[in-house]
């Protein structure tokens, strides 16, 4: 009697638990990295090209739009630069424009009634974790200085 029933549960546990597995791959990041073109150079190379032109230690390289986005010391100064991922071409990360200064988005946020934990210029929008009577996102739009916040 027992073989009988663990005979019938057998496929009716099997298929559930591919079901559950199915539900927490789908709910993961569906989105692949993205990867340099076939072409590019390996990133070996990009790491001497940054090197011999004095970007010593290296702490963080990610591939974005065809370039390696670096974060590296030059001169004991912490700097960021793009490297091309096909011609190697060191570009340095052009300052922002436009942008309200970083210490009117502190007052900003001090007069709102956020405790600021982390602040920086992402793309075009200042991103900042903060707390408020709870930890909350907020971005601030570069040119209107609107304030939006989202919940962790």
């Amino acid at each position: 009697m027992t073989i009988k029933v663990l005979s019938v549960l057998q496929p009716i546990l099997l298929s559930s638990a591919l079901v559950i597995a199915g539900a927490a791959w789908a709910g993961s990041d569906p989105e692949p990295p993205a990867l340099p073109p076939c072409n590019a150079r390996p990133l070996s190379e990009i790491i001497e090209i940054l090197e011999s032109k004095g970007y010593d230690p290296i702490i963080e390289m990610e591939f974005e739009d065809d370039y390696w986005e670096v974060e590296a010391f030059r001169e004991n100064t912490l700097v960021e630069v793009r490297v091309h991922s096909v011609t190697g071409l060191i570009l340095p990360d052009a300052p922002p424009t436009g942008q309200i200064p970083i210490a009117e988005v502190a007052k900003k946020l001090e007069q709102a009634g956020y405790r600021v934990v982390v602040i920086e210029l992402e793309g075009s929008k200042w991103e900042i974790e903060a707390y408020r009577n709870k930890s909350v996102d907020v971005r601030i739009d570069p040119e209107s200085g609107a304030i939006q916040e989202s919940s962790e």
